[in-house]
Order: structure tokens, then C-alpha cells, then sequence
């Protein structure tokens, strides 16, 4: 009965062309923009295997690194000059947008000066960047993936480069932007696709203004007086921390976990049933594990959830040796408190009221946008699909002060769905659900860039970039600073 159900599932629901099937599974190379990806993704963790640790360790493993995570790849069709200029420019646009540009400076709220702080220290010290306090040293231990390769490139400067953090960042969301339209001629669509990716933030306009209204008392959660304070996509903030922002709310408080789920949805979409993905699914997770462990872990789940009939294909000799610096990489990790607060549930929330505020959360966040495309194509593709299983379970928990498994781990599966939606807009039949979902989709994107400009007007805050990371207030430096035990001192250079 399982059986009839999963065939069901795979050739009705999934609708996946036989043909195609087979011959992606004998196409074994990768596409020459995924090789990119992959390699942007790679490139700060080898700089760390190679500057951080001693180089009788250092080299085997960056070494050891590349073999698991790079494909072979076929040589990309070339990209028109015109379409690449103008997804330039995209980024650039949406980088200067996000506030940690010098060219649109934003508020000098926490994380941003987090940004900066963990920046500099890198650049200003030594590497591994060891602080010797009073009592003991002290090393940064974060998910540092996202500033290595600026802060390498600044050494060489002799100073922080503001210019080279945002180049960097441009540089991945470009990449996320030609893998996006990588299918698409038509300059139309290709703009709309762009929109889309870089802006979309759910109904969220809709849920702040009943958020607001106090019509509806049982999903009314905020404090009094906190509405006017709140960014668009923290309509569901209070009390349980239910947020899962626009594409362009993650850019700005949060790239290093933007950038990375971007890319991994994208690697995760188009190439899951290839054998060069499933070969090195694992040396892709490590990679991604480096710039956010929650990009990581909704990897991880979605991938599991994707092959689970079908393990073995997971279990090849790359995906076998990615362990070795994974497990140097959650070593690194376990030095010091992971996150402020352990799992919480839910369960203090009276039933009647979390089924209304779990309904209303789930339907404008993503819900109505995966049904509208399900229902413009008959069809939801695989990675999607289970983007959505793990995106409904998300509310049930929360971890973290911030809830930092729905804020960070809610990216990559919210761009799979995002991806998913642009093909039910592409769909040539049904019109009538496709202008739906276009209506909605509008109202999603105008949402998110409303927070984007929201974030480049708000009144300026000066913030102090030249200090530490260490400088933060103890209940925060715990999660960036961790003390260095003697035993660990044979790894790293000196």
C-alpha cells in the first residue's frame, strides 16, 4: 500500500516526466553555474582548513574538502552580456538596499554592528583569531563562512574594506540570481523572477494590519505599544517568536544565512536526483554547516526527507569522507553554548489559540502561495514539497532566544517554495490560478520590498564598528567567543 502511495505521489502529484528522469540520472556532471555555487560556498571553509589550522592537518583536509564537494562539470551556455549586467546591478541594488552597504548605510542595529565587529577581527588579528583575556584565551567561534574571504582579501589592504565585505555579498546573490533565471530567455520574465526571489515576504501586510485590529482578539498577541515598532515581517513576533522574514528582511539582518540558503535551495531544487548532488550531498551540507549551521540543518531534513527511500544512493565514498571535516567543524561548534535557550514547546499556549494563530501564520507566510501553485500545475515539485513539511512543523518549537530555528532555518525551505511558485506562475494552462497566484504574489513581493526601503529610510543610528566582537555584552559574547581548551592547541597554527 506504501508503494502504490509513493507512486502515486511521484508520477501524479510530482509529475515528473519519465524521459527527462532517466536522462538526468545519467547526466552525471554538473551545470557550470552550480560548480560556481558550490565553490563560492566551498571557499571560505578551505581559507579556514588552510590559515586557521596547522598546515600538516590543514592542507589534507582543505584537500579532503574540494575532492567531497566539487563536481565535474559541463561547460555553461553562455550568458548574454545584457542579461548578466542587469543581474549585476540587481545585486548591487539589493546589497546597497540591505543596510550593511557604506553606500546606504543602515540603523546600527545589533546584528549589523555584530557584522562589522566580527569583520574587523578578523581582519585585525591574527590567524586562528585567539583573544588573550585575563583569565584564560579565548577563540571566535561563530559560523564565520560569510566574512572569511573579504576579511582575507582585506589582510592584504592592511585594513577592513567595507567595499570588499559588500562585493562578496554581491557576488553570491548574483550567483543565486543566474542559477534562478538560469532556465529563462524571455527578458520579461526574467526581471519578474528577479522581483520575486530578492523581495517576496509572504501576505505579511495582511497579517500586520490584523495583528493590529483588535476584531480578532485570540491571534492579537503583542504587547501594547509594540505594534508601531515592528518591521513588517515580525507581525507574529510576540509571544513565541514566529518569524519567517521577506528575502529581503534576511539580506539585511542576516546574510550570512541569507546568501547561504539561497544558494542551497537553489543547488537543492535543480540538482536533488542527480548523481553528482547525491554524491556530495554531504560535502555540501559541511560547506553550508560553515556559514549557518540552521541553512544546514533544513539542508539536511530536506534531503533525508527527499531520499529516504533510497539512502544508499547517499552513500558514497565523498559523502562517507565529508564526516572528517564535519566533524572537526562541530568540534569547533561545541566549544561554547550553541544558543541562548534550549527547545521550548508550546505547549502553555491554550489549544483554541494556537490553532488560530498556527493557521493564520502558516497560510499568509507560505500556505496560500503553495496551494495557488499546486493548483496552477496540478503538480508540486519533490523539494518543495517537503520545504512545506518542515516549514509547518517549525511553529511547533521554539529554540533559542530568538528563535533562531524558524528565523535562520525557515530561508531555504521558504525559497524552495518561492522557486516552486515561479514555476506554478510559468505554467501555460489555467489561467485563472495563475492570475491568482500572480495577485498574491505581487502583494508578497510588494511586501518585502516595502521592509527593504523601510530599512534604507529609517532614521540613522551611529554605531561603533572599531571594537570587538568582545565587546559585546556578556550575555550575547557567548555565542561569538568561546574559551580555547589547552587540548585543542596541537590543531591550530601558531
Amino acid at each position: 500500500m506504501l508503494q502504490r502511495f509513493e507512486t502515486l505521489i511521484r508520477h501524479s502529484i510530482f509529475r515528473k516526466d519519465r524521459g527527462a528522469a532517466c536522462a538526468s540520472l545519467v547526466r552525471s556532471k554538473a551545470d557550470g553555474l552550480h560548480f560556481l555555487a558550490i565553490a563560492y560556498l566551498a571557499l571560505p571553509a578551505v581559507a579556514v582548513e588552510l590559515g586557521w589550522l596547522t598546515p600538516w592537518i590543514g592542507v589534507p583536509l582543505a584537500l579532503l574538502t574540494l575532492w567531497c564537494v566539487l563536481p565535474d562539470f559541463e561547460r555553461t551556455a553562455k550568458i548574454p552580456a545584457a542579461r548578466l549586467i542587469v543581474l549585476a546591478l540587481a545585486a548591487i541594488i539589493v546589497v546597497a538596499l540591505s543596510g550593511t552597504s557604506p553606500l546606504i548605510e543602515g540603523v546600527a542595529f545589533i546584528d549589523l554592528v555584530k557584522h562589522r565587529l566580527i569583520y574587523n577581527d578578523l581582519v585585525k588579528h591574527d590567524w586562528p583569531v585567539i583573544f588573550q583575556s585575563t583569565q584564560s584565551p579565548e577563540i571566535l567561534r561563530y559560523g564565520i563562512g560569510f566574512y572569511v574571504v573579504p576579511a582575507l582579501l582585506s589582510k592584504l589592504i592592511g585594513q577592513p574594506s567595507q567595499f570588499l565585505f559588500c562585493a562578496w555579498m554581491a557576488l553570491g546573490v548574483l550567483l543565486f540570481l543566474l542559477l534562478a533565471t538560469r532556465e529563462t530567455k524571455n527578458p520579461a520574465w526574467i526581471a519578474a523572477i528577479v522581483l520575486i526571489v530578492l523581495f517576496f515576504g509572504g501576505l505579511d501586510f495582511i497579517g500586520l494590519d490584523i495583528i493590529k485590529s483588535d476584531f480578532i482578539h485570540w491571534v492579537h498577541p503583542h504587547p501594547k505599544g509594540t505594534e508601531a515598532e515592528l518591521y513588517i515581517e515580525e507581525w507574529m513576533r510576540f509571544p513565541h517568536g514566529w518569524i519567517m522574514g521577506a528575502q529581503s528582511y534576511s539580506l539585511s539582518w542576516m546574510p550570512q544565512h541569507a546568501v547561504a540558503a539561497w544558494l542551497g535551495a537553489s543547488l537543492l531544487y535543480q540538482g536533488w536526483d542527480k548523481p553528482w548532488f547525491m554524491k556530495r550531498a554531504a560535502g555540501i551540507f559541511t560547506v553550508l554547516a560553515f556559514w549557518s549551521p540552521f541553512t544546514a540543518l533544513s539542508f539536511a531534513i530536506i534531503v533525508a526527507a527527499l531520499h529516504l527511500r533510497n539512502i544508499p544512493s547517499l552513500l558514497s565514498a565523498r559523502n562517507i569522507a565529508a564526516l572528517i571535516p564535519l566533524a572537526l567543524l562541530a568540534a569547533y561548534y561545541s566549544l561554547g553554548p550553541f544558543l541562548q535557550e534550549k527547545w521550548t514547546t508550546l505547549g502553555d499556549m491554550p489549544l483554541a489559540e494556537f490553532v488560530g494563530r498556527y493557521a493564520l501564520f502558516v497560510m499568509l507566510e507560505f500556505g496560500v502561495f503553495a496551494l495557488a501553485a499546486y493548483a496552477a500545475r496540478r503538480a508540486i515539485e519533490p523539494p518543495a514539497a517537503a520545504a512545506v513539511g518542515l516549514l509547518l512543523a517549525m511553529p511547533f518549537f521554539k529554540v533559542g532566544l530568538c528563535n533562531e530555528i524558524m528565523l535562520h532555518g525557515s530561508m531555504l525551505p521558504i525559497t524552495l517554495v518561492i522557486l516552486n511558485t515561479i514555476e506554478g506562475l510559468r505554467t501555460p494552462e489555467r489561467h485563472a490560478s495563475r492570475a491568482i497566484l500572480g495577485i498574491m504574489v505581487f502583494i508578497g513581493v510588494f511586501s518585502g520590498f516595502g521592509e527593504a526601503v523601510g530599512m534604507a529610510i529609517r532614521p540613522q543610528t551611529p554605531g561603533d564598528y572599531s571594537t570587538s566582537i568582545t565587546s559585546m555584552v556578556p550575555k550575547a559574547r557567548s555565542q561569538y567567543v568561546a574559551p580555547l581548551p589547552e587540548s585543542a592547541s596541537w590543531l591550530l597554527r601558531r
